[in-house]
């Protein structure tokens, strides 16, 4: 059996087990969010902190190990407070974007940033 046929069969057996699959655009559309652990909810009070406080925070975004911000001004930010929190990379791009490389946390604080924001 050549490799080209084990794959068909593999895939075969996939379409028999009628998976679920993630109804993600729904997640999206419904407003549901992950919850925000009391930990990524105390790092992100520190980064705020280190980026010159949530009114410089114009916009979150994350991409896998990244914060990814946007800032009112880009002089506000510690960078050695930054990687006191464990921050392993800091990335200036343009005049106001700010990628904070974090690690597998960076989706946990987004997600407590975007509810500080909200919440000032």
């Amino acid at each position: 059996m050549s490799i080209v046929d084990k794959f068909q069969k593999m895939g075969e057996t996939l379409k028999d087990l009628e998976l679920e699959k993630p109804d993600f655009e729904n997640e999206q559309a419904s407003g549901k969010k992950a919850p925000v652990s009391d930990a990524a909810e105390q790092l992100a009070i520190q980064y705020v902190a280190a980026i010159g406080g949530i009114n410089n925070l114009e916009a979150i975004d994350v991409c896998l190990t990244r914060l990814r911000l946007t800032l009112k001004d880009l002089g506000l930010i510690n960078e050695t407070e930054l990687r006191g929190l464990g921050a392993m990379g800091i990335v200036k791009i343009g005049e106001n974007n700010l990628q904070v490389i974090i690690g597998p946390q960076a989706e946990g604080i987004s997600n407590a940033l975007k509810a500080l924001k909200k919440q000032s």
